[in-house]
């Protein structure tokens, strides 16, 4: 969040926050960046703003931020037999939170 910015103090360059959030040149649907996936054009997670960017991993862990929500969510259960919808939890969580 914040381009990298944490109370004025950088904590990632910027440049890099913007190669890692701007869609690949070799990816033609613009779902992935710079090894962080990107939900432009809500084609990932439909309910959730398009300026979301996320880390996915094993057995459902994610970790998403959204910087118009100015919000990270990290989901760190891992997905059994019963199924997990992220895309209900980040539409509930952001339809909970104001837009920024």
């Amino acid at each position: 969040l914040n381009k990298g910015m944490w109370h004025g103090i950088e904590v990632l360059d910027t440049s890099f926050v913007e190669f890692a959030t701007s869609p690949a040149p070799a990816c033609t649907d613009g779902i992935y960046g710079g090894h962080i996936w990107l939900n432009r054009g809500n084609n990932v997670f439909p309910d959730a703003p398009e300026d979301l960017f996320f880390f996915s991993g094993f057995q459902g862990q994610y970790v998403c931020g959204i910087p118009s929500k100015q919000l990270i969510v990290v989901r760190l259960g891992v997905q059994g037999d019963d199924p997990f919808v992220m895309n209900e939890v980040l539409k509930f969580i952001c339809e909970s939170v104001p837009t920024i």
